[in-house]
């Protein structure tokens, strides 16, 4: 039986990688980015599926770029959801990484006789699964009856317990991706290594490189176990679930919580990070520090 529906309506975009099935059963509604194949474009999962991004990617023939969706498009979706939604959530990347957040914000302007409803486009500091539980988290509470400034709270409160962590199998997506300064510096002497990054509180640093698959693995490990008792992990990689095994093989040593869901990452964020990409979302439990 389906639960009572939230009198906000909450929004997000396809960098938040919750599956269509979570999406769906709390009410999510997900604005898809644009992927761009030189004059080509299409919408995220609408037009061009994962499958079919990096088997485009793979060939090496064209650089993928990203685009915010336009304003209009999240005001068609604030406009609908109006009809029924006593104010609007809309939960996005961060400010330092992308403009998805002040698209929501010029959406919203171009809503017709908002009223007094309230409107809130929040920064979750984060990517990926680590961006959709944040989004998850806030619709379960708004379906429970938060207000406006609670469901903000938990916001601002998960964005200290959030972390994302991934073993990339190249530096040369993001290099190519100009998104992170340390990445362009390491032309010729990383090029062959294989980069760890962590995204916390809207922050993208580096945690080394590796030689090997394995020892990449193995690094993950280590910082998972380092962020102490957890209340989830979700495993997120980019297109070779083989990788995925590998990885679970690990964590299965480890006692954490159940069950462990598994992303394929979108390709807005696979355009940065390229193919053979693995890692993990985690969210520390309530009451432990920021790590």
């Amino acid at each position: 039986m389906r639960l009572a529906v939230s009198r906000f309506g909450i929004v997000t975009d396809s960098t938040s990688d919750i599956p269509p099935e979570l999406a769906e059963e709390w009410d999510i509604h997900v604005v898809p980015c644009y992927i761009n194949f030189g004059t080509e474009s299409y919408l995220d999962q609408i037009e061009m599926s994962r499958s079919e991004f990096y088997e485009r990617l793979a060939s090496g023939q064209e650089c993928p770029t990203t685009a915010a969706p336009p304003a209009g498009m999240f005001a068609e979706v604030y406009q609908r959801l109006l009809s029924t939604a006593s104010g609007i959530i809309s939960i996005h990347p961060p400010d330092q990484l992308s403009a998805l957040r002040q698209a929501a914000l010029n959406g919203w302007d171009l809503v017709e006789g908002p009223g007094e409803r309230p409107f809130r486009a929040l920064d979750a500091g984060q990517l990926s699964m680590g961006l959709g539980w944040i989004v998850v988290r806030a619709a379960q509470a708004a379906r429970a009856g938060a207000d406006m400034a609670a469901i903000e709270k938990l916001v601002a409160d998960l964005r200290n317990r959030v972390h994302l962590l991934a073993a990339l199998d190249t530096v040369r997506y993001l290099r190519r991706s100009g998104r992170v300064g340390w990445a362009r510096g390491t032309i010729g002497k990383f090029l062959r290594l294989r980069p760890l990054l962590r995204i916390f509180q809207g922050r993208i640093t580096s945690l080394g490189y590796t030689r090997t698959r394995a020892s990449s693995i193995e690094r993950l490990i280590v910082h998972l176990r380092q962020l102490g008792e957890l209340e989830s992990v979700t495993t997120i990689y980019t297109q070779i679930p083989e990788i995925v095994d590998q990885f679970h093989q690990r964590l299965g040593e480890l006692q954490l919580p159940e069950p462990v869901l598994t992303v394929n990452v979108t390709p807005i964020l696979g355009t940065h990070v390229g193919p053979g990409s693995v890692g993990f979302v985690a969210i520390q439990r309530q009451g432990r520090p920021a790590s």
